[in-house]
């Protein structure tokens, strides 16, 4: 089952055809690299302190992305 990442966003960022998101610092790194190969320029925007008090990471994380115990 899919979850939403719980990490504390450190940045909002648009990916083209879509509204802005917040993202944690790795879904950040990874988000990126992709962006890279593609070709396409991805702006982090860093937030403030007062938003990362209240946001999360809006990335989902599958099952192949979490660690298993």
């Amino acid at each position: 089952m899919n979850e939403q990442c719980q990490e504390q966003a450190l940045f909002r960022y648009t990916w083209p055809g879509q509204d802005e998101k917040f993202i944690c610092l790795t879904h950040a790194v990874s988000l990126r690299n992709i962006a890279n190969a593609m070709g396409l320029f991805l702006q982090l925007i860093p937030l403030s302190d007062a938003e990362q008090q209240i946001a999360h990471c809006s990335q989902i994380v599958s099952e192949s992305d979490q660690v298993k115990g």
